[in-house]
């Protein structure tokens, strides 16, 4: 890794944080009082994490809806299910996302 990504690379994970916490410490600042951000806000800012992932998989799945070539939807769509099913069975993230990896890779290959 180069200077110029690992520089690169920081700034997005401070980016990423600073998205998370500063709406937090700015209606904290505004009201005096460190614990008076309403539970919605914090629901909020909780879900945009997982919202932008789904945005990035919905955008990703979006050129494999060729006619053409079903087998790339379908190996996709086990992956995502692999996903699903083995996060649910193991409660790992790391584990599912690996398997599910696997699952596509083997699929694309055997296609």
């Amino acid at each position: 890794m180069t200077v110029h990504e690992f520089v690169l690379l920081a700034l997005c994970g401070l980016g990423t944080f600073l998205l998370r916490y500063l709406p937090l410490y700015i209606l904290s600042w505004q009201t005096g009082q460190r614990k008076a951000v309403s539970v919605f806000v914090v629901r909020i800012l909780q879900g945009v994490g997982p919202a932008a992932i789904a945005a990035l998989l919905v955008v990703s799945f979006m050129p494999m809806l060729n006619p053409q070539q079903p087998t790339q939807l379908v190996a996709a769509l086990l992956g995502a299910t692999t996903v699903y099913w083995v996060k649910h069975l193991t409660s790992s993230l790391a584990l599912a996302v690996s398997i599910s990896a696997l699952v596509y890779g083997a699929l694309m290959h055997i296609s």
